[in-house]
């Protein structure tokens, strides 16, 4: 069995981050197997309290606008750095939730829909006939 060095879970200012996707996969290539640039892209149940949670409100709309509008380039880029047996990139993005948790969608795929739903099972049911995994990343938090 070979070993491979990846990462899954690589932000940028694709959503709210810091760096280009270019230099993330310019990065990653250089000592990587494979990688994933997940952007952060929907909260269906996001607390509102504009009192409480203004600042998360803000940064949160504002990266998950970011990466739709960029959706297309990060795709087309994401497929241009896919070189099979030398170097993989996945597409992917974030969905968070109170409830669930936060999971991250991985498509096995060159051009991936950004899909959201308002739970979980219907996120798994709104992805499920595509080439994709959800795995949770962060535990639920009420």
């Amino acid at each position: 069995m070979k070993t491979y060095w990846g990462d899954m879970h690589s932000h940028c200012a694709i959503s709210y981050g810091y760096g280009t996707p270019k230099r993330a996969l310019d990065n990653a290539r250089q000592h990587l197997d494979f990688c994933s640039i997940t952007g952060h892209a929907f909260w269906p149940d996001m607390p509102m309290d504009i009192k409480q949670h203004n600042n998360v409100i803000l940064t949160h709309f504002g990266g998950f606008e970011k990466l739709q509008h960029f959706w297309p380039d990060l795709m087309a880029a994401i497929k241009a750095a896919n070189k099979p047996g030398e170097f993989i990139t996945f597409p992917s993005y974030e969905w968070h939730s109170m409830k669930y948790g936060d999971y991250n969608v991985y498509f096995n795929t060159d051009d991936a829909p950004l899909l959201n739903a308002p739970t979980l099972p219907e996120l798994a049911r709104a992805t499920g006939d595509l080439k994709r995994m959800l795995l949770p990343h962060h535990c639920a938090y009420i």
